[in-house]
């Protein structure tokens, strides 16, 4: 809807009004009460409501005794820039602030406004519409990081089901393992690779993606194994050394990290350092020349990884786990298989021991 020519009349002497009380506002905490508020008024009609100019304008009627104690303390052209950088900065003061446009037609006061020429627009005054779009470039993670802000920014997110759909749909592809596979004869079999039990176009039921209600709920509260970080478990036992002079065992401590970093191409690598995670987490990558590479699948909460290690193939299957406040964010370790070039039979290998991994905390890469 359109506004009436007395509507913008009222907007223009409004904003003429808010205009007028901002100058008198900082001449006066340039000149204090030496100038009456008519004297101000009268000074800006003369120099066309320019706050520097009037504030020249005054300092040259300044009277007498003012006027010698100040140039017996700076040099009139001296006081005269100081001044004109003190009316340049916003001051607020409490108890004189002019309020903002308090009306709905937000674009149109600022842009009649000249207050708000070349200033940075308060983010309360940003309508929703605005800050819909400003959230779409953000991802999900983001996203959930930005709501907790304020109460208007977190109804923002919650309303904005069309962003989590598209990032829905960009996570859970119509499969979940990899078309075909990276391994070479024997281990290019994809029926004994992955078995009946992920089959090539696996995806979850209808019944299950309709049990989360919205888009926001599938995203946070769907099994998934994320991609913007690397799941990290710290491996700590005691390995019996070598007898000493005094025909004692002696035993040493054993201290490393396993790292694992997932694709959204369904590849996995995986990393064995004695290396900290500050220090290496950011070279955990398909293209480090340490790493083992993989593919790895998901059915439900359970994922299979297969890694290559020369000859052989090593198969874990690990469960998705929360923890306290967080959605998946653990992996845990429940079977290893290995299996030869010369034997394709899986064997089990034993894993409850100290020198296995038990779990995998997700530390996301900033």
């Amino acid at each position: 809807m359109e506004r009436s020519h007395a509507d913008i009349e009222q907007a223009i002497q409004r904003t003429l009004k808010e205009n007028t009380a901002r100058a008198i506002l900082k001449l006066t905490e340039i000149f204090g009460s030496i100038f009456s508020r008519d004297q101000f008024l009268e000074a800006l009609e003369i120099s066309g409501f320019n706050v520097d100019d009037t504030a020249a304008y005054l300092q040259d009627r300044l009277p007498s005794e003012k006027k010698e104690a100040n140039e017996s303390k700076t040099k009139p052209e001296d006081q005269i820039d100081l001044i004109l950088q003190e009316s340049s900065l916003n001051i607020v003061n409490t108890e004189n602030t002019v309020e903002g446009p308090k009306t709905g037609n937000l674009a149109l006061e600022f842009s009649l406004s000249p207050i708000y020429i070349n200033s940075e627009v308060p983010v309360f005054y940003i309508v929703d519409e605005i800050l819909k779009e400003i959230f779409s470039f953000f991802s999900a993670g983001e996203r959930a990081r930005l709501s907790s802000v304020c109460k208007t920014w977190k109804m923002i997110d919650q309303t904005t089901g069309y962003l989590y759909k598209r990032d829905c749909h960009d996570l859970w592809v119509k499969t979940s393992r990899p078309q075909g596979n990276i391994f070479f004869y024997p281990f290019n079999n994809d029926i004994e690779l992955w078995g009946e039990e992920y089959p090539k176009n696996y995806t979850d039921s209808p019944e299950f993606c309709k049990s989360f209600k919205n888009w926001r709920n599938m995203w946070v509260k769907r099994p998934k194994i994320r991609f913007h970080g690397v799941y990290i478990s710290r491996i700590a036992y005691f390995r019996q050394g070598q007898v000493n002079l005094d025909n004692l065992p002696s035993y040493h401590k054993v201290v490393f990290y396993r790292y694992l970093r997932f694709y959204s191409d369904f590849s996995v690598c995986c990393i064995n350092t004695v290396k900290k995670p500050r220090e290496y987490v950011r070279l955990v990558d398909k293209s480090n020349a340490e790493c083992r590479l993989g593919e790895w699948g998901r059915s439900g909460n359970r994922v299979v990884m297969h890694l290559l290690a020369k000859n052989e193939i090593f198969t874990y299957q690990l469960d998705l786990k929360s923890s306290p406040g967080y959605y998946f964010d653990l992996l845990k370790l429940v079977k290893v298989q290995s299996r030869s070039a010369h034997n394709q039979e899986y064997s089990d290998l034993n894993i409850n021991n100290d020198a296995w991994p038990k779990w995998f905390k997700f530390l996301p890469i900033r």
